[in-house]
């Protein structure tokens, strides 16, 4: 079978000659193989997850010195609104060829010029929308940031079908590769464009800009050219389909993690957002570093497993206790120290976020399933159950925040005045849904497949047995910390020298033989 590349030519009549790809992509890939993109994707994952993060947390440390609370309340303002406007979410498309990957060739120039024309369609809603949603909030700076914002899904509609090809040819390193440098070059332009004075446009310029960037880089590692000649061969109902399905699962999620600012921005002032919004950056580092960018990963794997429902919730399982016992206790460990940590790294003025960032790393200590969950529910090619799933997750998630901030956010603060009582009420709420709804997808995608309720059940209740004894000791350590940078440098320093020993002692008594496969992997891995 010849090989011929993809065009950018726009199509000017529709034919039958599909765009080939070579015949080794149509060859599946063994168990071995597997394993060994699975091994490989998810350390390149974790590598450039460390390496991101690093770089994000230090950035949101500079952050945090050059830009206010009110900055940092408009960001989050234009998030939220962003989320109630972007249905047709571009890089889904992925998703979609991912699962129809032995029609890669012929439908993947349809969908480029799909995705592409659905998301011009969608910049321009939200560019005419921009200044009347600023006159709502009554927030004139907001124009700008929207109209920054607007042009997002245009850039990211270009990546769908090389994002597609490296996933189904399983070059994850590469997509880890080119994430390190995009990510990095994201945090250090945010950071230079605060120290140049440009307040919350620092955020949103980079955040679009890097769309086209990643948009470019990933089409060039990917052997293709943007767009191709489109064929009647292709399956645009079917495509269309699937990507609204799985658009609408998507915006369920994304309700779910914005619904918190815009039920602030409704009910709080912009600094009381702009507080709650650092804390909740700062306690989601811990699962960006370890659970969504593995999750990324290993769909691809879960997609190849899909002939084989017991394997495939095995590999699932597999990897979320992987996650869990590490991400579980570092959440709680982050709980602890939150008051110290701000003290260490931060200005006084964020010493208020405390309790938010101490509530909100506790509900991270739930949330890390949900990536996994969502490439689950995609591989098995489950897109009206992942709807379903995640809209339930938001139709109890969005009335309960909205309560939370209208009503028990004002009488925590007017009975026991309690500083931002609304982003802290809110901020509980989070804690209360997380964690029922986590664990209830978890048994959703593998109820009948080969899993158990009792694996769900270990998956928490095992990491949160080994993470509280050392995060409860840590905690006494910080109390009896001076109130001093440095008094909190010497705690923190402390605390984590003693919470490796208590994490192996605990994880010893607690599971054993989670310890034993600890340590092989360890060897293994220095073999």
């Amino acid at each position: 079978m010849s090989s011929q590349p993809l065009t950018i030519r726009l199509p000017n009549t529709l034919d039958y000659h599909p765009v080939l790809v070579s015949s080794d992509h149509d060859v599946p890939p063994s168990r071995e193989e597997l394993a060994r993109a699975a091994r490989s994707g998810s350390g390149w994952a974790v590598v450039q997850s460390v390496l991101s993060k690093v770089t994000s947390v230090g950035g949101q440390i500079m952050l945090g010195w050059l830009l206010v609370e009110g900055d940092l309340g408009l960001v989050a303002t234009a998030m939220s609104v962003m989320a109630l406007l972007l249905f047709f979410n571009p890089p889904l498309m992925a998703d979609v060829l991912l699962q129809r990957k032995r029609r890669f060739a012929i439908d993947a120039p349809a969908a480029f010029w799909l995705t592409l024309a659905i998301a011009a369609v969608t910049s321009l809603v939200m560019a005419i929308a921009a200044p009347f949603i600023a006159a709502w909030y009554d927030a004139p700076q907001l124009t700008g940031l929207l109209l920054v914002a607007a042009m997002t899904p245009l850039g990211s509609a270009f990546q769908s079908a090389a994002l597609a090809r490296l996933r189904i040819d399983l070059r994850l390193g590469v997509i880890a590769r080119w994430s390190i440098v995009l990510s990095i070059a994201t945090t250090a332009s945010s950071v230079v464009l605060a120290a140049l004075g440009f307040g919350p446009y620092s955020i949103a310029i980079p955040a679009t800009l890097i769309t086209f960037v990643s948009s470019y880089a990933f089409i060039r590692k990917a052997g293709l050219a943007a767009g191709g000649r489109a064929t009647r061969a292709a399956d645009w109902m079917a495509l269309f389909r699937e990507y609204t399905s799985i658009c609408a699962g998507q915006y369920a999620h994304t309700l779910s993690l914005f619904c918190d600012y815009l039920a602030l921005s409704l009910f709080a002032t912009t600094d009381e957002l702009g507080i709650y919004y650092f804390a909740f950056r700062m306690s989601s580092q811990i699962n960006g570093l370890l659970a969504y960018n593995v999750s990324l990963a290993l769909q691809p794997v879960f997609s190849h497993l899909a002939h084989d429902a017991n394997a495939q919730s095995a590999a699932f399982l597999k990897a979320c206790r992987a996650i869990g016992i590490v991400a579980i206790p570092l959440c709680l460990l982050q709980a602890a120290l939150s008051e110290t940590g701000l003290r260490l790294f931060f200005q006084p003025r964020w010493l208020v976020a405390a309790p938010i960032l101490a509530l909100l790393s506790i509900a991270q200590a739930f949330f890390f399933t949900v990536g996994p969950t969502q490439a689950m529910l995609k591989a098995q090619s489950r897109f009206g159950s992942y709807v379903f799933w995640q809209g339930v997750q938001a139709a109890v998630l969005l009335p309960t925040l909205f309560l939370a901030a209208g009503v028990v956010g004002p009488w925590l603060e007017a009975t026991w005045q309690i500083p931002n009582a609304r982003a802290l009420a809110v901020a509980g709420a989070l804690v209360l849904v997380y964690a029922i709804s986590c664990p209830a997808g978890v048994w959703f995608a593998i109820q009948g497949r080969g899993g158990s309720l009792r694996d769900v059940v270990a998956m928490f209740v095992v990491p949160i047995c080994v993470g509280l004894p050392a995060a409860i000791v840590a905690w006494f350590v910080s109390q009896f910390a001076p109130p001093t940078r440095l008094g909190a440098g010497v705690a923190v320093g402390v605390a984590s020298l003693l919470f490796v020993p208590l994490f192996l002692a605990t994880l010893r008594l607690v599971s054993p033989e989670l310890l034993t496969s600890i340590r092989s992997f360890i060897r293994r891995r220095g073999a």
